[in-house]
């Protein structure tokens, strides 16, 4: 209160009209005025019939004052942002081609219930998006699962695994390519968390040769090593299109399916910005009622 009042009345140069701007009795203007006097032990006003004005030796006191009264007004502007649940800034990353089936649908109808939030959304390779979102860099990702503690994840669908080979490779010959296939065959992983998901699938099957020395963040990194022989990649079906349009190597189907989940990776916090929070009850909401989040055509023989 002292800050806002002492600004009012070197603005006003009056106890009277400072009261009046700040909707405060003048008895209560001076007796502010004169406890932050006896607090510092300076006299800061010059007092006249015709007013009042700072000393000149208080000055420097003032312009201070003058820019905490400016910073407590960006203060509070902030803390409006964030308490007004009708506008912020939500940070999203996605990955694949799968996802896009549905995720402009989210996007429509949250962005028509509120307008003021800005979405930005960025796509970003498995890796960038744990990193990511560990580093606080995103808010939400609709992804594969991350091993963390901090973060839930909401299942919205299944992408096929498909082998990455070669072109011109042994197996590349055969309609469909078993596990067993795999064998001996050296595979390339992406992170080592993706190399432990795929021992999910193995089946007691040991690859032997399973690479787990170099760990590629990008994708498109592993296959152009699988173009050139240096081994092969199991990947979700999302990244075919690299592969197709891009690359000259073949792509095969399992004989018997796998399946990785993805969905929705969102913080466990309580104390999220309200903007944050007003996307994740929107999206549990659709997951719920439209049946577009969840591809129910797949039968699935197993999931990771």
């Amino acid at each position: 209160m002292k800050y806002k009042v002492i600004s009012a009345v070197c603005e006003m140069q009056n106890f009277t009209k400072a009261a009046e701007k700040l909707n405060y009795s003048q008895s209560a203007v001076s007796q502010a005025v004169r406890n932050f006097e006896k607090e510092l032990g300076v006299t800061l006003f010059e007092r006249s019939k015709k007013g009042v004005k700072p000393l000149d030796e208080v000055k420097p006191i003032i312009e201070s004052i003058q820019r905490i009264r400016e910073e407590e007004e960006k203060i509070k502007k902030y803390a409006r942002n964030i308490n007004d649940s009708e506008r912020g800034v939500i940070k999203i990353a996605y990955l694949g081609d799968k996802i896009e089936k549905w995720f402009w649908d989210l996007f429509r109808t949250f962005g028509e219930e509120y307008p003021k939030i800005r979405c930005e959304i960025r796509k970003k390779t498995p890796y960038e998006v744990e990193k990511d979102l560990e580093n606080g860099l995103l808010d939400v990702a609709f992804s594969f699962p991350i091993n963390s503690d901090d973060f839930g994840f909401l299942p919205c669908g299944e992408e096929e695994l498909l082998v990455f080979l070669p072109k011109g490779h042994k197996l590349a010959s055969q309609e469909f390519v078993s596990m067993r296939d795999l064998e001996n065959e050296r595979i390339l992983v992406t992170s080592e968390e993706w190399a432990l998901e795929l021992e999910k699938v193995q089946k007691g099957i040991e690859l032997q040769n399973q690479d787990s020395q170099f760990y590629f963040s990008d994708e498109s990194m592993a296959l152009k090593l699988v173009e050139h022989g240096r081994g092969i990649c199991i990947l979700p079906k999302s990244f075919a299109s690299i592969g197709n349009n891009t690359l000259n190597i073949e792509i095969k189907s399992f004989e018997k399916k796998y399946y990785r989940t993805w969905g929705m990776i969102y913080p466990k916090s309580k104390n999220l910005a309200n903007a944050v929070q007003k996307f994740l009850n929107h999206t549990f909401y659709m997951h719920k009622k439209n049946p577009i989040f969840v591809d129910s055509a797949i039968r699935v023989d197993c999931k990771i």
